[in-house]
Protein backbone atom coordinates (compact mmCIF):
# COMPACT_ATOMS: atom_id res chain seq x y z
CA UNK A 1 0.00 0.00 0.00
CA UNK A 2 2.86 2.37 0.77
CA UNK A 3 4.27 1.80 -2.71
CA UNK A 4 0.83 2.39 -4.24
CA UNK A 5 0.52 5.70 -2.37
CA UNK A 6 3.93 6.70 -3.74
CA UNK A 7 2.90 5.69 -7.27
CA UNK A 8 -0.29 7.77 -6.97
CA UNK A 9 1.73 10.76 -5.75
CA UNK A 10 4.05 10.51 -8.74
CA UNK A 11 1.25 10.00 -11.26
CA UNK A 12 -1.02 12.77 -9.97
CA UNK A 13 1.61 15.25 -8.81
CA UNK A 14 0.11 15.60 -5.33
CA UNK A 15 0.81 13.91 -2.03
CA UNK A 16 -0.93 10.61 -1.33
CA UNK A 17 0.09 9.23 2.04
CA UNK A 18 -0.43 5.69 3.21
CA UNK A 19 -2.71 6.99 5.97
CA UNK A 20 -4.80 9.01 3.50
CA UNK A 21 -5.20 6.10 1.09
CA UNK A 22 -6.03 3.69 3.92
CA UNK A 23 -8.62 6.09 5.33
CA UNK A 24 -10.31 6.45 1.94
CA UNK A 25 -10.52 2.68 1.60
CA UNK A 26 -11.86 2.22 5.14
CA UNK A 27 -14.46 4.98 4.75
CA UNK A 28 -15.38 3.89 1.22
CA UNK A 29 -14.70 7.35 -0.18
CA UNK A 30 -12.24 6.47 -2.92
CA UNK A 31 -13.39 8.29 -6.06
CA UNK A 32 -14.04 6.30 -9.23
CA UNK A 33 -11.31 8.18 -11.10
CA UNK A 34 -8.88 7.17 -8.34
CA UNK A 35 -9.96 3.54 -8.76
CA UNK A 36 -9.28 3.78 -12.50
CA UNK A 37 -5.81 5.26 -11.89
CA UNK A 38 -5.00 2.58 -9.29
CA UNK A 39 -6.11 -0.13 -11.72
CA UNK A 40 -3.89 1.39 -14.42
CA UNK A 41 -0.89 1.60 -12.09
CA UNK A 42 -1.33 -2.04 -11.05
CA UNK A 43 -1.89 -3.13 -14.67
CA UNK A 44 -5.52 -4.11 -14.09
CA UNK A 45 -8.63 -3.32 -16.07
CA UNK A 46 -12.08 -2.44 -14.72
CA UNK A 47 -14.86 -4.27 -16.54
CA UNK A 48 -18.60 -4.09 -16.08
CA UNK A 49 -20.32 -7.40 -16.80
CA UNK A 50 -24.06 -7.74 -17.25
CA UNK A 51 -25.31 -10.32 -14.76
CA UNK A 52 -28.74 -10.97 -16.21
Amino acid sequence: MKELAQMLSTKLGREYSLANLSAKLIRGTLAYNEVLIIAELLDYEIEFIDNK
